[in-house]
């Protein structure tokens, strides 16, 4: 956000940036979960982090368009 506000980058790629940050979060997640022994808790994480991130990102393009 530092970069967008200083002018060095677009509002395009702030968005993707900042979208990408919770899909990283969310394959850490995921991968951290997944040794476990309850593969259902990892699909849940997994699903509704996704939804949660997808909204986002329509809420994002929405914003942006």
């Amino acid at each position: 956000m530092l970069l967008y506000r200083g002018g060095a980058i677009g509002e395009t790629t702030a968005m993707v940036a900042t979208l990408l940050a919770p899909a990283a979060s969310i394959v850490v997640k995921a991968a951290l979960t997944a040794p476990g022994p309850d593969r259902s808790f990892t699909t849940r994480i997994a699903l509704w982090s996704s939804v949660v991130l997808g909204g986002a990102s329509l809420f994002a393009v929405v914003l942006v368009l």
